[in-house]
């Protein structure tokens, strides 16, 4: 049987590059999420602990050479969004939508805050909490919604195959 390993860093990749191109193309009302680290965490429900914690630091690793002002801040959040989903990934099955979009809006509020809270810096995150709040939470609902969607990819491809493999989440 062949081993797919591969797509899942390349297709993070091509959306790292993209990046600035979808949060201009899907934003709903000004807001966009981080599709690097949604995608980071969606696959990670699909991939051993050690490959996803790998692609996450490889990923993050990228994207902070590319874009971000210091060299670590996206490492953190992918890996620390990586352990969230290992954490929850044996407490819910992947198929089951309420857990999953109740999972992507609690996991990206908080990682949207932690982001913000190293961006800017303690004193103005809370001068201008009321504002960064509601964008924050409108990001998570915005996540919340897109896992709807790979919600129900995951009930479609978990149809095919061997039952037994399917309960397990392998």
């Amino acid at each position: 049987m062949k081993s797919y390993k591969w797509y899942v860093p390349v297709f993070l990749i091509i959306i790292i590059i993209f990046q600035p191109f979808l949060s201009q193309w899907f934003a709903v009302g000004g807001i966009s999420i981080n599709f690097v680290l949604y995608f980071t965490m969606l696959f990670a429900f699909t991939k051993k602990p050690a490959h996803s914690i790998t692609v996450a630091a490889v990923v993050g690793l990228t994207y902070d050479m590319i874009y971000s002002n210091w060299l670590g801040k996206m490492i953190i959040l992918l890996v620390v969004g990586t352990i969230f989903v290992m954490i929850v990934d044996k407490r819910i099955y992947r198929e089951n939508i309420p857990g999953l979009i109740l999972f992507f809006f609690a996991a990206i509020f908080l990682l949207e805050n932690i982001n913000t809270i190293m961006e800017t810096g303690f004193g103005e995150y809370f001068g201008s909490i009321l504002f960064i709040q509601t964008r924050i939470l409108w990001m998570s609902l915005y996540a919340a919604a897109l896992s709807i969607i790979a919600g129900i990819a995951y009930f479609l491809t978990s149809l095919r195959g061997d039952r037994k493999i399917r309960m397990k989440g392998a």
